[in-house]
């Protein structure tokens, strides 16, 4: 017998969201997710380019149309894998430091996010650096989670800017500091990322704790230096005082 259709929709075929139940939702949701996670996987190990949404149906055990239904394509699952790990990491740093006013503690929290089981791996920072790769190649959609990041970016300066104040440091170096420790993390994530790479979350949280302690140690040191030799200089520009 043939299929019947009802209101033009194939028998067998996913109702579209807004005539689902709540609890058939529910479980779409989870069958989309679990090609996202799916997607993921895939490119950390082909990349972008090789990868295929028959390699990602086949890696979640679901039908290359199942795949086609819950995206548009390709790129609308891959940009919505790439959305996926970035808003995964934000929400994971937000958690962190989540009632925390210390701008040290908080700092070390978004340290401990970065490295955090939840977003720290192999498979996820090899796809992290593929999707950012075409990214770079002008994708619109996927230049879109730059926003993303850039909040995180953006808290690390912050954060950077109010231990400087409380230790006297300035604002510059206090950028530079936050700069470095961003471009540190990316390259813990890099090497991370090459398949069998030895890279621990518990030493990469060492060496950028290491990182920010001696930076703002060697800043003020500099400034105590600096505040040394100025204040003979000072006091030889001082006018003598006339009785």
């Amino acid at each position: 017998m043939a299929k019947q259709e009802l209101n033009g929709q194939k028998a067998g075929e996913p109702q579209p969201k807004e005539q689902q139940p709540r609890s058939q939702q529910a479980k779409g949701q989870r069958k989309r997710q679990h090609l996202i996670d799916a997607a993921i996987r895939v490119v950390g190990r082909k990349g972008v380019a090789r990868a295929t949404i028959q390699d990602v149906a086949k890696e979640s055990g679901l039908s290359v149309g199942l795949a086609n239904f819950y995206f548009a394509g390709k790129e609308d699952l891959f940009s919505a894998a790439f959305q996926n790990l970035a808003e995964e990491y934000e929400a994971v740093w937000r958690k962190r430091t989540d009632g925390l006013d210390d701008p040290q503690q908080i700092l070390d929290a978004m340290v401990i996010a970065a490295f955090d089981a939840v977003v720290f791996s192999q498979p996820k920072a090899a796809a992290w650096f593929a999707f950012w790769g075409e990214a770079c190649h002008g994708d619109s959609s996927l230049q879109a989670i730059d926003r993303i990041e850039k909040r995180c970016g953006d808290e690390i300066l912050r954060q950077c800017r109010n231990l400087a104040r409380q230790l006297g440091v300035s604002p510059t170096h206090a950028r530079q500091i936050g700069l470095g420790l961003g471009a540190l993390i990316e390259g813990l994530w890099s090497a991370s990322a090459v398949p069998g790479s030895s890279m621990k979350a518990r030493t990469a949280i060492q060496i950028c704790r290491d990182y920010i302690a001696a930076s703002f140690a060697q800043a003020v040191v500099g400034r105590a230096d600096a505040d040394r030799i100025a204040a003979p200089a000072a006091k030889a520009r001082r006018p003598a005082v006339q009785d």
